[in-house]
């Protein structure tokens, strides 16, 4: 995954896999050069991203690892499907599938299976169910994978356990489908994903089970920022959007550095001051509009990718305020902004910003919540139309 949010299929020839297996590491951060780029063949099943393309490593491949400075890239993205259309999937062998629902540990611990298949080999399984709140769906993992899941859901776990399983193998037995571990198959337990904390708040709703909680592809609301500001409760855990053009204003006195600032709502545009200080490696950017004052936080991390090699000749102190100011100013920026409860609850008037990129392009990978979750009506063997974007692969020399 690279730092679009694009997520490809790597394949290593057999060859040379041992060679790469002692160089990667899973979430370390790479620069790859000198690898291929291919068109999966019809009897590639089982993909477990939705493109038409793979990357292949040869052995003239260079990978270096690099230090998270420049660029970030975040730990996982997955692709979710609604309950309903992965029942459509269980015909077709082209495509894993992402999916997030509930599980009980009563349904799970002490359910180990170990028999005998109908070639003499010893194996184990287990089976259990998860939900969407609205529908069931059975899973069943195999051998060490089941022993492993198991041992995970002994852990001191907050109930009712909201388990991710990323890549999972989709079947029909007997007019039943089902979610099986495959290769690529990963699963997480009550993981830090925006799309966990919104499920786990849609069971706090006494009428959760009536309602079709899977993920619906909705728009991002682009406030203002007095709507900001006066979000209601249902808004806790959600994402908003904001968009903003800082450009260039004299030093003041204090040698606080200061911008004039365009919030815009669509088209509407209104000038006005900001100030921006450091705290903690972040910049803390007040915003005004024509509607109200609100000040939001851009991570160090955002920073660095937003300046990109530039930043590595600053130390972020108070001397480097100008310079970083000259470059950050006179761009088009759009922020998503994630709704926490304190900003609702106790008013607590600091931001932070989720995601940021260059430019007012209101883009469905903006507008779509945690920029994966899709809501597909049909299924085929063609990649599908998510919010990932080929074109927008980071730009890694491929000389």
């Amino acid at each position: 995954m690279d730092s679009k949010n694009c997520r490809m299929q790597e394949f290593i020839p057999g060859t040379i896999a041992d060679i790469f297996g002692k160089m990667v590491q899973v979430q370390k951060l790479y620069i790859i050069k000198n690898f291929h780029v291919k068109e999966y063949k019809d009897e590639d099943k089982y993909r477990p991203v939705q493109r038409n393309k793979q990357l292949i490593f040869t052995i003239d491949t260079k990978v270096k690892e690099i230090a998270e400075t420049g660029i970030f890239i975040p730990k996982n993205m997955f692709d979710f499907f609604k309950f309903e259309d992965i029942i459509k999937l269980s015909k077709q062998h082209v495509y894993l599938v992402d999916v997030i629902g509930i599980a009980k540990k009563k349904d799970v611990i002490g359910k180990l299976s170990n028999f005998t298949n109908s070639l003499g080999k010893q194996q184990t399984n287990i089976k259990f169910k998860i939900s969407d709140g609205k529908r069931k769906i059975k899973v069943t993992f195999w051998d060490s994978f089941a022993i492993q899941f198991e041992n995970a859901m002994m852990d001191d776990l907050e109930e009712p356990v909201i388990v991710i399983i990323a890549s999972a193998k989709v079947s029909s037995w007997r007019d039943q489908t089902e979610l099986c571990n495959y290769s690529p198959t990963k699963f997480y337990l009550n993981y830090d994903h925006h799309s966990v904390k919104q499920l786990r708040k849609k069971l706090e709703d006494p009428n959760f089970s009536k309602h079709d909680f899977s993920n619906k592809r909705k728009i991002v609301k682009v406030c203002t920022i007095a709507e900001i500001k006066k979000l209601p409760e249902m808004f806790i855990e959600e994402e908003v959007v904001c968009k903003a053009n800082i450009k260039w204003a004299e030093e003041t006195k204090t040698g606080i550095t200061e911008f004039v600032v365009h919030v815009m709502k669509m088209c509407k545009v209104k000038k006005e001051n900001t100030v921006v200080k450091n705290v903690q490696g972040k910049f803390w950017n007040q915003f005004q509009d024509e509607t109200g004052v609100i000040e939001i936080v851009i991570k160090d991390r955002e920073i660095r990718s937003l300046l990109g090699n530039n930043f590595e000749q600053f130390e972020i102190e108070d001397k480097d305020y100008p310079k970083i100011r000259e470059l950050l100013s006179g761009k088009d920026y759009t922020m998503k902004l994630l709704i926490k409860e304190d900003k609702i609850k106790l008013q607590d008037i600091v931001y932070e910003e989720t995601y940021i990129f260059l430019g007012f392009n209101l883009d469905e990978e903006m507008l779509d919540p945690q920029q994966g979750l899709t809501n597909r009506d049909s299924f085929t063997g063609e990649p599908s139309g998510s919010s990932y974007n080929l074109d927008e692969i980071s730009q890694l020399n491929n000389q």
